[in-house]
C-alpha cells in the first residue's frame, strides 16, 4: 500500500513519513503481521505526474486553509485515494473536523496515539483489497505424485470456459509448472531483486514477473537465484509481505489466483493458506494417499482463515479405491464436514494422465468427462454461494457414503435366530448316518464299499455302472 506524504517543505515531508513508519513499527511488535506500507515524500506536482497512491497524508505545517485547498484538488484528481490530515493540537477542534467532513478526510493530531493511525491504514488496505475482483485459491497435495499440479493446470484452463482469467503461482523448488507449460522463461530476476532489496511492488512491476505460456496460461515466475533467495522468498518474516502485496495486485487484474503449494514450508505458504478464499486438498485413490488425507485434512482445518476447505479425489489408479471408499474413510475424521466433498472426484483418464510433455494442460488433453469434472470443481471453488448450506441428514449421508449407509442399514436389521446344535447320534430323534447297502440290479455292479454309504439326507455318491 502506497501512502504519499505531502507537506510544505521536503524536511517536513520526511518527518511525516517517519511518523507513519514508526507508528506501524510500534504496533507490529505487539500485533504481528499488519500490512506492507510504502510511505514516500512527494510534492503536489509530483503527485499529479506519478502513479496514483492509495492514500495521501497532509502534514501539520500546511495549516487549515491550505490543507482544505489541497483536499479539494486532490479529491478531484484521485477520487479513490484516502485523505489523512495531520493538524497541531491547538487546531484540533470540533469546527475544524466538520470542515473536513465533506472531503471524507480523517483528521489526526501530531500527538495522536499510533494505534488509531495504524487502524486507519488497515482500513484503507481492507477497502483496497475489496476492490480487487479476483479470488485466491491454494491447492495442496497430501504428498507428491497425487496430481496436484495437474489439477492446477486443469483449473487454469477451466477458467476460460467461464470467460475468466487465471494466473498460477508455483511454489515448487525448481519451478516445474513453468517447465511443463513450455514457458519461454522459468525464473524472474526482477522478483529476486525485489526480495533482496525489500521493496514494495508496483502494478507495472508485476507485468515484468509474469509470463504467458504457449497454451495461454499465465504464470507468475518464481524468483531467480539459489537456495538463499528461496529462503528469503518462503521463510523470511520480513520479506513475505512483498509477495502478499504482489498477490493483491494480481487479484485486481485476474479473476482467479491459483497457488500450487507443492508441499512448500515456511511463513509464506502459511500466510497464503490463511488468506485464501478457498483451499483445495488433492488426494489420489491409493491407500497411502488416503491415509495421509486424514492427517492433512485435520491440519488444514485447524489453520486460521475464513476460506472453506474442499477435498477432491484424483483417480490415478484404474483399480484403486473408489470415491465412495475414500469419502467413507474421511467421514470418520472429526474435522470433516459435508460441504468438503462438493468438488467430487476426477475420473480415471488414460489420455489426460500423459499431458506432461505436450505443452498443453490436463484439461485440454483429457476426455469430456474429465473436463466436466474440472469445470464443476472450478465452479465450487469460485462460486461457493451457489451451493446452499445443507445439514448432514441421513439422505445426504446415504448419497455421499453408501458403504457406511449399507453397514448402518444391515446393523438395524433383525438378527437371525442362532443355529441349534445338531442332535447327537444317541438321541432318539436322530437318523442313522449309515443305511443298508442297496441290492445291485441285474447286470449291474456297484463301486465302493456298500457298508459305509452315507445317509441320503447328507450325501449319496453316484453309482457307476460297469459292463454295459
Amino acid at each position: 500500500m502506497r501512502i504519499a506524504c505531502l507537506d510544505s517543505t521536503a524536511s517536513e515531508r520526511l518527518v511525516l513519513q517517519q511518523l507513519l513508519e514508526e507508528s506501524l513499527a510500534e504496533c507490529r511488535t505487539s500485533v504481528g503481521h499488519l500490512l506492507l506500507l510504502e510511505a514516500y515524500p512527494a510534492s503536489k506536482e509530483e503527485l499529479f505526474v506519478n502513479a496514483p497512491p492509495d492514500g495521501i497524508a497532509l502534514g501539520p505545517s500546511l495549516g487549515i486553509e491550505q490543507a482544505l485547498h489541497h483536499c479539494r484538488e486532490l479529491q478531484k484528481a484521485f477520487p479513490e485515494a484516502k485523505l489523512l490530515v495531520f493538524l497541531p493540537s491547538a487546531d484540533y477542534t470540533l469546527r475544524t473536523l466538520r470542515r473536513f467532513e465533506r472531503f471524507d478526510a480523517t483528521v489526526f493530531t501530531t500527538e495522536e496515539p499510533p494505534v488509531r493511525i495504524v487502524h486507519t491504514l488497515c482500513s484503507i488496505a481492507s477497502e483496497r483489497a475489496e476492490r480487487g475482483k479476483g479470488k485466491l485459491v491454494t491447492v495442496h497435495g497430501v504428498k507428491g505424485g497425487v496430481g496436484a499440479t495437474s489439477i492446477v493446470s486443469g483449473l487454469a484452463h477451466s477458467a476460460e470456459v467461464f470467460g475468466e482469467r487465471a494466473v498460477v503461482i508455483d511454489l515448487s523448488a525448481r519451478g516445474v509448472f513453468s517447465f511443463y507449460m513450455g514457458a519461454a522463461r522459468l525464473h524472474s530476476p526482477d522478483y529476486a531483486s525485489l526480495l533482496v532489496e525489500g521493496e514494495a511492488p508496483e502494478r507495472r512491476f508485476v507485468e515484468r514477473c509474469l509470463t504467458t505460456a504457449p497454451n495461454g496460461i499465465t504464470v507468475l515466475l518464481p524468483p531467480a537465484g539459489g537456495t538463499e533467495v528461496r529462503e528469503l522468498w518462503l521463510r523470511d518474516v520480513s520479506r513475505f509481505e512483498a509477495t502478499l502485496a504482489l498477490v493483491d495486485l494480481l487479484k485486481a487484474s485476474f479473476d482467479l489466483v491459483l497457488v500450487d503449494m507443492a508441499n512448500a514450508e515456511g511463513v509464506l505458504p502459511f500466510a497464503l493458506a490463511c488468506r485464501a478464499d478457498s483451499r483445495l486438498l488433492v488426494s489420489s485413490n491409493d491407500p497411502a494417499s488416503v491415509h495421509l488425507l486424514g492427517l492433512e485434512l485435520a491440519s488444514l482445518a485447524e489453520a486460521p482463515g475464513d476460506g472453506p476447505l474442499y477435498v477432491v479425489v484424483n483417480r490415478l489408479l484404474e483399480r484403486g479405491l473408489t470415491e465412495e471408499d475414500v469419502l467413507d474413510f474421511i467421514f470418520c475424521q472429526k474435522r470433516f464436514e459435508s460441504h468438503m466433498a462438493r468438488p467430487g472426484a476426477i475420473p480415471f483418464d488414460v489420455r489426460g494422465r500423459n499431458w506432461i510433455g505436450s505443452r498443453n494442460s490436463f484439461y485440454t488433453e483429457s476426455s469430456p468427462q474429465t473436463q466436466s469434472a474440472l469445470e464443476h470443481c472450478y465452479r465450487v471453488l469460485t462460486r461457493p454461494n451457489d451451493y446452499q448450506e445443507e445439514r448432514v441428514e441421513r439422505s445426504l449421508l446415504e448419497q455421499l457414503f453408501p458403504m457406511r449407509a449399507l453397514r448402518a442399514s444391515s446393523a438395524n436389521r433383525k438378527k437371525p435366530a442362532p443355529l441349534r446344535a445338531l442332535p447327537s447320534p444317541a438321541s432318539e430323534h436322530s437318523k442313522p448316518l449309515l443305511r443298508p447297502a442297496p441290492e445291485p440290479s441285474d447286470g449291474e455292479e456297484l463301486q465302493g464299499n456298500p457298508e459305509h454309504t452315507l445317509h441320503e439326507d447328507f450325501y449319496q455318491p453316484p453309482a457307476i455302472r460297469i459292463g454295459q
